[in-house]
Formats: structure tokens, C-alpha cells, sequence
């Protein structure tokens, strides 16, 4: 037993948390929550043994131990979307009351933590007047050097191109016929034109686009795209664009990609 306790002694923080990442990956749950418990005696700064304790604790079906941990995350790095989501998400529908409590206290001391604010606001029912204009910015800047392939190419998005191909077909319209008024609308042909059209990956670049059918009474059109501010829309529909954007970092995208 003296020797155990030596040995226990002499185990750093580290080898702690070696312990536990190999107990968790071998299903032994216990023990390592028991190691990560041990990581946090040596050094209380270690965000991922709390994080790790407040997942382990969901797992075994103790949503309740849980709060703390993630609790204590969320004040040390305010913008933890992962604990943010499993505290506020996960834990917050199955212990609404402690979660709301957590974050309360999180408010508290931390009253500009807009991600904080916001999740108070849902769990507390505040959420139905619609979010704060900064925290939504706050999330598309941070989202804003991979939403456009997570838009794109994970979640299939194909309006602009849709949109592009419809005007595209009803500037050629309005150019082949004579009798056509610059302010026609597009017509039931034109709108199954450009649905048939193929819209796949592999046309869809987003350089600049210069319809030849572009002349006339027609460039006082503006295209306002009020979007997420990446530029996609922007770099298809250039030539008579305008782009209102609140969002800091992707406007800073827009203007890269030339927008």
C-alpha cells in the first residue's frame, strides 16, 4: 500500500490524462473518470479532464454531475461551441433547471458572453423574440473560413446557381424578342428552363459572371443579397450587385473573393 501511494505521487498530470484517454477508448468509463478526477488534483487548469468528467458523467446516465463540469469550461473559454452545445443542448433538455442555473451563473459573471446570453435565453424561453443581432454575427464569424464549403458541398445548397440560370434565361428572352418591356417578369418558361438546367458540383464555379444578354435599360437592376456575407452570390452576380453584410470577418471574405 506504501508503495502504491508513491507510485501515486509520482504520476504527473500528463500521465493522468494518458490514463484516462486510454481507460475512456477501452470502454472503462469508470476508471477513467477516476484518472481525469486525479488530472484535475495536480492541476485544476485542465479544461479537457473537466470536459471529459462532464461527458463520461452523461454517459453513464448522470446528466446532473455533469453540469459543473461543462459549467467550469464554459467560464475558462466562452467561446467553446462543442461545450457550449452539450451543455446548453444535450445536458440543458435533460436537466433544464441545473443547466439554467449554470448559466445563469455564467451570465453573471461573464455578462457580454453573448453565447452564454443566448442559450439562457432558450432554455429560459427568451429565445422566441428571435436572436441578438451580435451573437449571430459573433457565430458566422466564426464560421466564416468554412461555411461556404459546409453550405456547398455538405449541405448540397444550389440557390444562387438556380437563380442565376433562371435570370440568365429571362435576359435572353427579353433580348430575342422586340416587344419584350425591360421590366417583364420571368415568365412559367423561363422558370422551367433554368429548373432544368444542371446545377451539379461540377458547374458550379463562382467567378465572375458576364451575361452577353447584360445590356441596355436593364443595368439599373441591383441584386441585394442578404445572406450570410461570404460572397458566394457575390462573385456569381457581380456585375449589378450590392452586399449588406453585418457580419465582420465573412464581409472581410467578400471583398477577398472580390464580391
Amino acid at each position: 500500500q506504501i508503495q502504491n501511494d508513491e507510485d501515486q505521487q509520482d504520476k504527473t498530470a500528463g500521465k493522468y490524462i494518458d490514463d484516462a484517454r486510454n481507460a475512456f477508448n477501452n470502454g472503462q468509463l469508470v476508471e477513467a473518470a477516476s484518472h481525469f478526477s486525479s488530472a484535475l488534483c495536480c492541476d485544476d487548469s485542465l479544461l479537457d479532464a473537466s470536459y471529459n468528467l462532464g461527458v463520461i458523467a452523461h454517459t453513464c446516465g448522470r446528466p446532473l454531475l455533469a453540469v459543473s463540469h461543462l459549467q467550469k469550461v464554459v467560464l475558462a473559454n466562452p467561446s467553446d461551441r462543442t461545450t457550449h452545445a452539450v451543455l446548453g443542448g444535450v445536458i440543458g433538455e435533460l436537466e433544464p433547471a441545473a443547466t439554467i442555473r449554470a448559466y445563469q451563473h455564467i451570465v453573471k459573471l461573464q455578462p457580454n458572453n453573448r453565447r452564454a446570453v443566448h442559450m439562457l435565453a432558450c432554455l429560459s424561453g427568451g429565445g422566441e423574440q428571435g436572436s441578438d443581432p451580435d451573437y449571430v454575427a459573433e457565430v458566422f464569424d466564426e464560421l466564416a473560413d468554412s461555411f461556404e464549403d459546409k453550405l456547398v458541398n455538405h449541405l448540397e445548397y444550389r440557390v444562387p446557381w438556380l437563380l442565376l440560370n433562371l435570370l440568365d434565361t429571362h435576359l435572353q428572352s427579353l433580348n430575342s424578342s422586340s416587344q419584350a418591356s425591360s421590366s417583364s417578369s420571368p415568365s412559367s418558361s423561363d422558370l422551367q428552363a433554368a429548373e432544368s438546367t444542371d446545377v451539379s458540383t461540377s458547374n458550379m464555379s463562382t467567378d465572375g459572371y458576364s451575361p452577353e444578354a447584360w445590356a441596355g435599360d436593364n443595368k439599373e437592376w441591383v441584386v441585394a443579397d442578404l445572406g450570410c456575407g461570404s460572397g458566394l452570390c457575390g462573385r456569381l452576380f457581380k456585375k449589378y450587385s450590392h452586399f449588406p453584410n453585418k457580419a465582420p470577418n465573412q464581409n472581410n471574405l467578400n471583398k477577398e473573393g472580390n464580391g
